[in-house]
């Protein structure tokens, strides 16, 4: 399987700063759209796509994922 490169903007304010989500969501949703596509791709549906993805985030937030998964 291929691997693509995903940029994303690095942050341009400071973790307390009140447009730091909005900055954050602009950064990585190019990213998100070129994971989902891409796995649309390989054939998953984008009901699949979205469970996966709120899954995964979910499980991150709660501490079952590494920070490198």
């Amino acid at each position: 399987m291929e691997r693509s490169v995903i940029a994303i903007v690095q942050p341009s304010c400071p973790v307390d700063h009140p447009d730091r989500g909005l900055q954050r969501q602009l950064a990585l949703e190019p990213a998100l759209q070129q994971l989902g596509q891409c796995a649309a791709e390989f054939g998953w549906t984008e009901d699949e796509i979205a469970q996966a993805l709120l899954e995964l985030a979910g499980a991150r937030l709660k501490g079952q994922l590494p920070s490198g998964a």
